[in-house]
């Protein structure tokens, strides 16, 4: 499908999905609960980075078959944001910036195509992805870390975030990404 960038950068309803959030929903593992929430009535892309690693999950971690015919039904529901001169851009860009705190090679492209596509991402990984300036993050903790910009550290960050988890509650009306339609 060609993916015409006017239309992300409008959308208010386009999320791009980190690997390992997309991976909890496709084995069906409760880590992926209080992500739900952020998805509901979105359209729901993945980089094509992503794609790449969730295939690589398959064989490195010896998904059965059920999961494998799961992952694929769900990434053909899913945009695929490919890689394109501005994607490489802003991977060499955020790369740079990163060089004395790096973070995982797939995570550069993602970021890359987070903030090519002008898409929030809904991750875990905020202490990698906060650090790349102009990315929108989602997930449980994303407003403490969204104003904060910077990683959490030490026990003093972590007693802040602690009450606000405690009040994420799973939402099961969107458990599977086929209502994402």
């Amino acid at each position: 499908m060609e993916i015409d960038r006017a239309d992300f950068s409008q959308s208010e309803n386009t999320i791009l999905v980190d690997t390992d959030i997309f991976s909890y929903w496709i084995k069906g593992d409760t880590r992926g609960d209080p992500y739900y929430p952020y998805s509901v009535s979105k359209k729901i892309t993945l980089s094509f980075a992503s794609i790449a690693e969730l295939y690589y999950w398959e064989y490195n971690k010896n998904w059965g078959s059920k999961i494998i015919a799961k992952l694929e039904q769900k990434i053909s529901e899913c945009v695929i944001l490919p890689a394109n001169n501005d994607v490489c851009r802003e991977f060499s860009i955020i790369r740079f910036q990163l060089k004395n705190s790096p973070i995982g090679y797939i995570d550069y492209w993602i970021a890359a195509c987070a903030k090519s596509y002008k898409c929030p991402i809904l991750t875990n990984n905020h202490s990698y992805f906060s650090r790349i300036k102009g990315i929108k993050l989602l997930g449980p903790y994303s407003n403490l870390i969204n104003s904060w910009h910077q990683p959490f550290r030490g026990l003093r960050s972590f007693a802040l975030i602690l009450p606000f988890l405690s009040e994420c509650q799973p939402s099961t009306s969107n458990r599977d990404l086929a209502s994402n339609g």
